[in-house]
């Protein structure tokens, strides 16, 4: 079954579209001539397949003039995130079937009859308030109701990934090896896809809290270093700090929930896990 959904850290897609928001111009691009829109703020949609000399991937950028570029002088833009099949190379894109797809309209949407509902934008920005961490869009769907904005993830891999044992380590947790299920053949593009059960995270989360409480001036973190992993009724938060020199605050970035067999995928698409020798 073909996937049709696109999922975004929501923590990178907002400020391109408060970008597009703020700019004084706006780009006419060939996603917007495709749909026929007016000129306004909006994300434009790439998306590029894989034909083999070259990975593919999807991007969202603001079509805000001046535009918004790196230090090496590309278009900035946020990559979506998706596994990938290592041997047939087949993604998680859905790709673009219609190129005025590409067109996000952020301001307004509208409906029969003349009336309009809330634009992108205030989905975007009610999410974050919300405390979503994920943007999710799905080709399959016309209209607003295509995007989502949650605080979990949940579509990993795909549905006919089979799931085997392996022992996974990551820098974020200090080189050690915890037991896991991991999709077979899968990888989020620089890593494997893991799920853990309670007593792997807990003993994650309580190394965690270890480290952040060393004070030895030899061994103990820097800010932001490493996070810290919370369980929050049958959710585990993932937090990251912040320290901008006068003080220091903590930041949730990702929440898991158990899945039908009680396991977390913990840090899927946010930390790299590789399987242990």
């Amino acid at each position: 079954m073909k996937p049709t959904r696109l999922w975004w850290p929501l923590r990178e897609v907002l400020p391109l579209a408060e970008h597009a928001m703020a700019a004084p111009g706006h780009q006419l691009t060939g996603a917007q001539v495709a749909a026929k829109a007016p000129t306004q703020p909006a994300l434009i949609w790439t998306s590029q397949p894989n034909d083999g000399s070259a990975p593919g991937g999807d991007w969202l950028s603001s079509n805000g003039t001046p535009g918004w570029y790196d230090e090496d002088g590309a278009t900035h833009h946020a990559a979506a995130r998706t596994w990938r099949h290592t041997v047939t190379g087949v993604s998680g894109s859905p790709g673009q079937p219609d190129p005025a797809m590409g067109f996000l309209p952020l301001t307004y949407y509208s409906l029969a009859k003349g009336r309009d509902r809330p634009g992108l934008i205030d989905v975007l920005r009610r999410g974050a308030l919300a405390g979503a961490h994920w943007f999710a869009f799905d080709t399959s769907i016309i209209g607003l109701d295509r995007f989502v904005v949650a605080d979990h993830r949940h579509d990993i891999a795909p549905p006919t990934a089979r799931w085997v044992p392996a022992k996974v380590t990551s820098p974020i947790l200090g080189d050690q090896r915890y037991p896991a299920l991991i999709a077979d053949g899968y990888t989020t593009g620089d890593g494997v896809i893991a799920r853990f059960d309670a007593a792997t995270v807990s003993a994650m989360a309580e190394y965690l809290q270890d480290r952040h409480r060393d004070r030895d001036p030899h061994t103990d973190l820097m800010p932001s270093e490493l996070p810290l992993l919370r369980f929050t009724n049958t959710a585990v938060a993932m937090s990251w700090s912040h320290d901008d020199g006068v003080r220091e605050w903590w930041v949730e970035v990702d929440r898991t929930y158990p899945d039908h067999e009680g396991r977390h995928a913990i840090g899927a698409f946010h930390m790299c896990w590789s399987t242990a020798a």
